[in-house]
């Protein structure tokens, strides 16, 4: 089972954030253009910060808790103050979540 999102709603440039209700706890993620062919896909959640989540100013996407600036290209990606990568893949137009890979972030909040 899958979460679909079409590519056309979120491929502008904007930090756009998800959530799924698992048992009454929400666990969300994140999407944003990263390239001209691919959507960067991570958990609202760092692995240094915890839950807090992030936001967007302007050009840049600033951690909640620690004000740290993340390098749009490298969302989806491990590291740093990066949020927690969330695999999914682009097919006919629509970005595909599998619902395990979300359900597997239940414990980051």
């Amino acid at each position: 089972e899958h979460i679909t999102i079409p590519v056309a709603k979120v491929n502008d440039g904007n930090l756009y954030r998800f959530g799924y209700n698992a048992d009454g706890k929400v666990i969300r993620f994140l999407l944003i253009k990263i390239s001209e062919s691919a959507i960067g896909s991570a958990f609202d959640a760092c692995e240094l910060c915890g839950a807090e989540g992030y936001y967007q100013s302007g050009a840049s996407v600033i951690c909640k808790n620690c004000s740290a600036e993340i390098f749009i290209p490298t969302i989806g990606k491990e590291g740093g103050c990066n949020p927690i990568p969330l695999p999914s893949k682009i097919e006919d137009q629509k970005i595909k979540i599998n619902l395990n890979d979300i359900l597997g972030g239940k414990k980051l909040f």
